[in-house]
């Protein structure tokens, strides 16, 4: 059985929360074997790590991942800026080359990933056996909404 070391770089602090969809990402794809994600923390080094290729050094050379999964929110940005603005940071931080990096893309906010899932809200809510119907839109509708966060106020 493999085994794959990741490691998850995040836009913001509640961004970890990427790591239960990457992995039923890989499993769908048909990755078999072991996987531990972490989540890069840079919060406890001396000097502040800004910037995205910063950010890959430290991650690869701290975690030493076979994998490293780039998360940007593609925000007010296209997906093809995003896609660029990784390409160029991986192009940067070329002493990591060692490890195999994924851009993590959303069209939305995280959040709208999450949302259609209705069983995940019931034990979220600390009530998975909730019967109560839940209007949730439709997975579509919810990547085109600009606020998705909006629905669970």
């Amino acid at each position: 059985m493999r085994h794959l070391e990741a490691l998850l770089i995040c836009d913001g602090t509640s961004d970890a929360a990427l790591e239960h969809p990457l992995r039923w990402l890989l499993s769908r794809s048909g990755y078999s074997g072991t996987l531990a994600i972490q989540t890069a923390d840079f919060s406890r080094g001396s000097v502040p790590v800004r910037k995205l290729e910063d950010k890959l050094v430290a991650g690869y050379l701290t975690y030493r991942p076979d994998v490293i999964f780039i998360h940007r929110d593609a925000e007010k940005e296209t997906h093809t800026a995003r896609l660029e603005e990784i390409e160029t940071a991986v192009s940067k931080a070329k002493c990591y080359a060692e490890a195999r990096t994924i851009p993590v893309i959303p069209v939305r906010m995280l959040e709208s990933w999450l949302l259609f899932d209705k069983d995940a809200i019931r034990r979220a809510a600390g009530n998975p056996n909730g019967t109560e119907v839940l209007a949730i839109p439709s997975p579509k509708r919810l990547e085109s909404m600009a606020e998705p966060k909006e629905l669970l106020c």
